[in-house]
Order: C-alpha cells, then structure tokens, then sequence
C-alpha cells in the first residue's frame, strides 16, 4: 500500500492549530481585560461611598448644630437657661446616627472592595481557562500535521 504526502491536509491542520492558539491567547486576554475592569468598577464605586460618606457626614453636623442651636434659643426664650440632660439626649441621638452612617458606609465598602478582588480573580481564571482552551483545540489540528509529516519519506 502506498500512502502520499498530502500538503493541503498538512498546511490547514497546521493552520487550525495555529488559529486555535490564537483564539486562546485572544480570549484570555479580553478575559484579562474585562476582569480588570470589573476590579476597577467596584474600587470606584467604593470611592464613591466613601466620598458620599463624607457628605452625609457633614451635612449630619450641620443638622446637630442646628438643632442643638435651636433647642438651646428656645430654652433660653422660655426662661429655663439649657437643660442639660436634654441636650445630652440629643447629643447622643446624633452621635448614634454619625456612627450607623460609618458603620453602614465601611460594611459597603468593604463588600465593593471584596467584589473588586473576585472579579479581578474571576477574569484571571477565564483567561487561563480560554488560553487552555486555545491550547487543547490545537492538539486534533497539531495530530494532523503530525500524521501528515510521518507519512513524507525523507
């Protein structure tokens, strides 16, 4: 039996696994890409809690302020000088909201940050799983190309 080099099969068994590699080293690298995105989405929007939380912050004092402010004129008006068991109550309601509104804003934070590294790890996995991908699609195409250069007669 007589078995013929056939260089079609050759060169498009070749091409196969070559364009199979690239498309793993093209898919991991956009999985790369979106996972460092994703990362960079959640440490900005945990940027913003923060900066949002400084906002709430300011505008909780300027709240007390006014109320203690308030409270103190209109005891004064009625005669009765500043109560001050009042006026601590109130201070404490205010400094009990000031500390849910931190407690809130860093458990947020926290969780944006965790999700910052999941998806930076999540798109490192499916890079490597598509760069494996790329790498196994060629192996039927690199058989081929093996079997077609084992058949030429040096």
């Amino acid at each position: 039996m007589i078995v013929r080099h056939d260089p079609i099969t050759a060169v498009m068994a070749g091409v196969s696994a070559v364009g199979s590699i690239a498309g793993g080293v093209m898919g991991a690298g956009q999985a790369r890409d979106e996972g460092t995105y994703n990362r960079d989405f959640f440490n900005f929007q945990a940027e913003q809690e923060k900066i949002a939380l400084n906002r709430d912050l300011d505008a909780q004092t300027r709240e007390r302020t006014a109320t203690i402010s308030r409270t103190r004129a209109i005891m004064a008006a009625q005669g009765g000088g500043s109560e001050p068991d009042y006026l601590a109550s109130t201070e404490g309601l205010f400094a009990a909201e000031r500390l849910s509104l931190i407690q809130d804003s860093e458990a947020r934070q926290s969780v944006l940050r965790t999700k910052a590294g999941f998806a930076m790890k999540a798109g490192q996995q499916a890079a490597d799983t598509a760069l494996l991908k790329g790498i196994t699609g060629a192996i039927p195409g690199g058989s081929s190309l093996y079997g077609e250069a084992k058949k030429i007669k040096w």
